[in-house]
């Protein structure tokens, strides 16, 4: 499902069709969907069914929602461009900045929260986001995106801030590239059972 916008749809004939902008931005222009598939005979499975990603929207909204209260800024288009444009440059301030959005009942999360997450003692941690042969590492940066739940068009921001991009030619990546795309809020433990499942080695830092 995808925006009635001249910027995502452009007409072909009888029929409509995305235009290139829209194929490359999937995610700012289409409600998410899921499928679902359901093993039909020993070995094949087929779609079962599709719904929307209630998750991923409820999540993509919690970091766009104070855009999303500035009339310049109040559809989900407008607010992720204003979001991507404000986001930092800097590896150590998008880790800050992501901190401060992802508030607790306590207040905004702390490093001391993230680093007991993580097993990693709160002064490594801290040094950690300043030293580019830790944060460099994706399995470090992953552990960062489940931590803060993040949707995968901001996961994908964090990546590019850390100086580590993902190629999905190599099987982890493309197992890291899965975890970011379908459970992003399930947690380390999730990942790492996942990353087992496909014949890969837990997440390291």
């Amino acid at each position: 499902m995808v925006f009635n916008d001249p910027m995502f749809v452009q007409r072909c004939g009888e029929t409509y069709k995305l235009t290139d902008y829209a194929i490359a931005n999937v995610d700012v222009c289409c409600l998410r969907f899921v499928r679902i598939y359901v093993q039909k005979n020993l070995g094949e499975y087929v779609l079962g069914r599709m719904y929307m990603d209630a998750e991923y929207v409820e999540r993509t909204m919690f970091y766009l929602k104070d855009y999303l209260k500035v009339p310049d800024t109040n559809t989900e288009f407008a607010a992720k461009k204003a979001y991507k444009a404000a986001f930092p440059l800097n590896f150590k301030e998008a880790v800050e900045m992501l901190k401060k959005q992802s508030r607790t009942q306590k207040g905004e999360s702390t490093n001391e929260a993230i680093a007991e997450y993580m097993h990693m003692a709160p002064r490594t941690f801290i040094d950690a986001l300043s030293n580019p042969a830790v944060h460099m590492n994706p399995d470090f940066v992953l552990a960062l995106c489940l931590y803060f739940k993040l949707p995968d068009w901001l996961s994908s921001l964090l990546f590019r801030r850390a100086g580590a991009m993902l190629d999905e030619d190599n099987p982890r990546h493309a197992a890291f590239m899965h975890i970011l795309r379908a459970q992003s809020c399930d947690g380390l433990v999730a990942a790492d059972e996942y990353l087992k499942s496909q014949g890969l080695d837990p997440l390291n830092w």
